[in-house]
């Protein structure tokens, strides 16, 4: 899963180039309901699209022909009667590869985000014995980054973490740990919730 922004959108690329997967979900699950109320495209569109335009662009600049993935996009007309946030995009995302017979996941998102995700992986491992059988990873976009090129992607990722937005997220009330603490007592009752499955992908 490659997760909304620019940054994360270009880990994945960095990701695909490397490791050639054989699908790829930008942003899985449904609109919010101010982007349904506006007939907007779902992220997942939007992101998708970006996502071939950058590798459409790189192939346009270079003779190398690296393995190109499926990309599996979340249609605005498909919707979930629940909300979508990471908990139910993990959920989406596990149901595809269930339905592809993929046990192999990266979730790629920010560093700030990555606590949360890799929390939401764990409850959902271990609420949901279907889900066992995968082999989830959680990668750090600006690590990827870093890791792929540190003189092209170092300045990017030094922003970053000396944003506003960062710091939003980690100082303070401290947003991040908040949530992640309400995850693990099970506050939002994530345990007892119905489960809602993405059973196609064409839907």
């Amino acid at each position: 899963m490659v997760g909304g922004g620019e940054m994360n959108l270009r880990a994945g690329i960095e990701l695909i180039y490397k490791y050639g997967p054989t699908m790829v979900v930008c942003a899985y699950g449904g609109r919010s309901q101010y982007l349904e109320s506006i007939g907007a495209p779902s992220e997942s569109e939007v992101m998708s699209r970006e996502l071939r335009y950058q590798i459409q662009y790189d192939l346009e600049i270079s003779s190398w022909r690296p393995s190109l993935p499926s990309i599996v996009v979340w249609k605005r007309t498909r919707q979930l009667p629940v909300p979508s946030n990471t908990r139910q995009e993990l959920l989406n995302i596990f149901d595809l590869a269930i339905e592809y017979e993929m046990t192999r996941v990266a979730i790629v998102t920010v560093g700030v985000h990555v606590p949360r995700a890799a929390t939401y992986v764990a409850k959902h491992l271990s609420v949901y014995e279907k889900y066992r059988g995968l082999s989830p990873v959680v990668l750090e976009s600006e690590e990827v980054l870093l890791a792929a090129n540190r003189e092209k992607y170092g300045p990017r990722v030094e922003a970053l973490r000396n944003s506003k937005s960062f710091a939003r997220n980690w100082g303070g009330k401290n947003r991040e740990v908040d949530g992640i603490s309400k995850i693990v007592r099970d506050v939002y009752g994530d345990a007892v919730k119905p489960l809602v499955e993405a059973k196609t992908a064409s839907a």
